[in-house]
């Protein structure tokens, strides 16, 4: 019996603790949401770790958690 994927909500995810959390996150099937300040900068990273892109899973919102909209945006799935 598998568990049904949980939404997961990331800030910081391009430090090493984060970003790794979010690779296994991903690959386990689950649904990510990450608020970045430079979001090429991750899909770079989780493109050289082989994660694919194109999954519905990964929603990228462009912002700092000191924009309370992009906050917003990044918490709601």
């Amino acid at each position: 019996m598998s568990l049904p994927p949980k939404n997961i909500t990331f800030f910081g995810a391009t430090g090493g603790c984060t970003f790794s959390t979010l690779r296994h996150s991903l690959l386990a099937g689950h649904n990510c949401r990450v608020l970045a300040r430079s979001p090429t900068k991750l899909l770079d990273m989780l493109s050289a770790h082989s994660i694919d892109l194109s999954s519905s899973r990964l929603h990228v919102v462009q912002g700092d958690v000191t924009d309370v909209e992009a906050v917003k945006e990044a918490l709601v799935f």
